[in-house]
Parts: structure tokens; C-alpha cells; sequence
């Protein structure tokens, strides 16, 4: 996990360690968000306890984004405008390019609804100038144009993982690295308190939606500094039994009713899954590997941005040819399923390759482009030397001149006294 939070961008950093085993589970909760939000497609999924409580999957990713920050990001401070072009050269060329496509769908929406079709939602149904302004420029987590969920509704958590990391990483270069420790325990306690006293719900958006994502960012940045202090875990036996432990006490959690109400508990164990997993000791991570699966955690990051538009559209083709096929029932999820995640895993490695990878250069040599016509020109060692050696007088060496402190050009030292 070398490459970012959701895959693709190269670390800055290219020697650190990578987390095959978390890179694999972040490619497998991708996928199992897209089968969360299309489980209306047959009952069978709606009435299933297990997929009613996914929407925690959404807290794994804070939790490792926040795991990612401190292993990627903070060990070595750059200007707070340089971290924040990075994410956004990361994250922005496809969030631009999936919103374009939720639009052109929309557009293709009403032209079948014109034609006499019948479509599960009416075109640009909650969908408006303001709010689509409010989603191109990841202005959600703000609530300051728009107050739901619209457009290409999973782009919200970026919004949302764009402002809390940019907050944490400006705690680290205000107060540094080591008051940032207690403060991110104090934003993880006020985060959980906040969340409990005005009970705020998965679904919330907005400033509320930052809060939870400050929780589980926070949080996951704590969990880093405590893997790095503390291996408990040594060797497959005991990493095994950690693996079988942490993920039967994350399914306790997110079954358990009594977590319903308060379900950022449920973050807690995932986070205890991202402690054991990083060890990579048991057997399961070593299943992960060689199954090559931290390949599907690289196009994480386009399964989720895309899982909508592609569902939409998947599914709408599959309800009404699969019927007339007899495939009904069961046998219609066990076909559904992975055909969707086939398509869906098609479309985005296709999106990795052509739109995020490509973006995420450009958007770096705009940078540097920009940087490079606001920064002054810079005098080469050649010029300095023949203004030296203009300004020199006759029978001096050049080598007897020193610097102006204001111009950083050398004078000779009568002239530097006499001034």
C-alpha cells in the first residue's frame, strides 16, 4: 500500500512497505459497497441482515485513509498547498470524468423516457445546476450549496476524505508530529461524543458526514503509530488466529442489534481488523497475496466512483432480459452477482488505466508548469560569474569579492565597505 488509499498514485515515499493484505481488502470492500447499494435488485439481497449493515464498509475506508496518511504522507511535511494539489491530482481526474458520465446518462435517461420507456427513477430526478456545481467542486462535506446526496452519489466521501485529511495534515505541520497524537485522540473522542449526542446516521450528509470521516481518518492515523510501535503478533499460528479473531469480531458487531443505533462502534473493529491485517502474518493474508488480490485493491478507487453508473445501467439490462430467460430467484443472484462485478471490475480497470493514471500526471505537470512560471528566474552560475567579473576592478581577483547580503550578487569588498 505503497500507492495510495485507493489505489493507483505512486507513494512519494517509493521505499516504504507495502500492505498486500489491505490492499486486497480494500479491492474486496469496493466491490462488496456496489453490491450493497444494488441489493434492491432481488430480495434475496434487500432481506439479508449481512448487507443491510455495509454501509460501515464506508468507515474501512477512513480508517485506512487515515492509516495511509500517516504511513505515506506525514513522516515527511511538505506546504499544506503541495499535500493538497497531490490528493487532488489524484482524486479529481475521475471524479470530473464519472460525473460527466452520471450526466450523459441522464441525458440518455430522458431521451428512453421521451421514446415511451419506463425508467426506476425519472431523469435528473434531485438533481439541479446548484447541486451539480456542489459535487463537481467536491464541495459536500460543507453543505454549503446542497443539503443531500446527489448526481454520482458516492462521490461524497471524497469530498468528505479530501477535507479531513487536509485538516489532520495541517494539524501535523501547526502543532507537529508529536502533538499530533493526543489531538487525534481528542478528535476521535469528540468525533464519537458528537456523533452520539446529536445522533447522527450513516446516511447524514454534510458537515455531519465530515465529522464521521474525521472519526475514522483520526482514528486510522492512531492505529498506524501503534502497528509501528507494537508488533503483538508473530508468526502464521498466532496470526491466523488474530486473522479468524478480528474478522468474526467485526461480524459479531455488525450483526449484533445492539449496535444499530450506534453504529460507529462498528469502526472500532474494523479498525482492529487493519491492526491484525497489517501484520500480515496468518495464513489468510497470505491467501490474499497469492491470489494476487492487492491488484483489485489498485482499481479500488474507480469500482467505487463508478459502481453507480455502471449498476444503473447493468442492472436495469439485466432485470429485463434475465425474466424472459427464466432466470428468476436464487439462481438469478447467483448469476447477477458476479456478472456485475465482472462488468463493473472491466469498466474500471479501463477507467484506472485511461482516465486516473493519466490525470494524475497532467494534473502534476500543470503544477510544475505553474510553479515554474510564478517562481522568479533564477541567474545561472554563468552569468554570476561574468557580472563578477564586470564588476571586479582592474589588478583585483575575483576570488577577494563576497557577497551582498541583499542581492546575491559578489562585489568587490572595497565596494561592499564603502556602501
Amino acid at each position: 500500500m505503497a500507492a495510495e488509499a485507493k489505489g493507483g498514485e505512486a507513494s512519494p515515499r517509493p521505499h516504504l512497505r507495502r500492505y498486500f493484505a489491505l490492499d486486497a481488502f480494500r479491492g474486496l470492500a469496493a466491490v462488496a459497497v456496489a453490491i450493497f447499494h444494488f441489493r434492491w435488485t432481488h430480495p434475496e439481497l434487500s432481506t439479508c441482515g449481512i448487507f443491510e449493515r455495509l454501509v460501515n464498509l464506508l468507515d474501512f475506508f477512513f480508517v485506512l485513509g487515515g492509516f495511509v496518511l500517516a504511513h505515506v504522507y506525514l513522516a515527511k511535511l511538505q506546504p499544506l498547498g503541495h499535500f493538497v494539489w497531490r490528493r487532488l491530482a489524484r482524486l479529481y481526474p475521475l471524479h470530473v470524468f464519472a460525473l460527466a458520465m452520471f450526466a450523459l446518462l441522464q441525458l440518455g435517461k430522458l431521451l428512453a423516457e421521451n421514446a415511451g420507456f419506463a425508467t426506476r427513477h425519472a431523469a435528473f430526478e434531485g438533481m439541479n445546476a446548484l447541486n451539480f456545481v456542489d459535487s463537481l467542486l467536491l464541495l459536500q462535506s460543507t453543505g454549503l450549496l446542497w443539503h443531500e446526496i446527489s448526481w454520482n452519489y458516492p462521490s461524497w466521501t471524497v469530498s468528505t476524505e479530501l477535507f479531513a485529511a487536509a485538516i489532520v495534515y495541517g494539524l501535523a505541520i501547526r502543532f507537529g508530529q508529536r502533538a499530533l497524537a493526543p489531538i487525534c485522540i481528542a478528535i476521535v473522542v469528540a468525533s464519537a461524543v458528537y456523533m452520539f449526542a446529536f445522533t447522527v446516521e450513516p446516511r447524514d450528509y454534510g458537515p455531519d458526514a465530515l465529522i464521521r470521516t474525521l472519526y475514522g481518518l483520526t482514528l486510522g492515523y492512531l492505529l498506524y503509530r501503534l502497528h509501528t510501535r507494537f508488533e503483538f503478533i508473530r508468526g502464521p499460528v498466532w496470526g491466523t488466529i488474530a486473522e479468524v479473531l478480528a474478522i468474526a469480531f467485526v461480524l459479531l458487531l455488525v450483526r449484533s442489534p445492539a449496535t444499530r443505533p450506534y453504529w460507529y462502534l462498528v469502526t472500532l473493529g474494523l479498525a482492529v481488523v487493519i491492526y491484525v491485517f497489517a501484520s500480515e502474518q496468518g495464513l489468510i493474508s497470505s491467501a490474499f497475496k497469492k491470489l494476487r488480490l492487492h491488484h483489485l485493491g489498485m482499481a479500488s478507487y474507480s469500482i467505487y466512483l463508478n459502481h453507480a453508473l455502471i449498476g444503473i445501467i447493468f442492472s436495469k439490462l439485466y432485470l429485463t432480459v434475465a425474466p424472459n430467460l427464466g432466470i428468476v430467484g436464487a439462481v438469478s443472484v447467483a448469476v447477477y452477482v458476479p456478472t456485475f462485478v465482472l462488468v463493473l471490475i472491466v469498466y474500471s480497470g479501463l477507467t484506472l488505466l485511461y482516465i486516473e493514471k493519466p490525470g494524475h500526471a497532467l494534473m502534476m505537470r500543470v503544477r510544475s508548469v505553474v510553479l515554474a512560471r510564478i517562481r522568479p528566474p533564477q541567474p545561472s552560475p554563468a552569468y554570476l560569474a561574468r557580472l563578477e567579473r564586470e564588476l571586479a576592478p582592474a589588478g583585483s581577483h575575483p576570488s577577494s569579492s563576497r557577497p551582498a547580503a541583499s542581492s546575491g550578487v559578489k562585489v568587490p569588498a572595497s565596494t561592499a565597505s564603502a556602501s
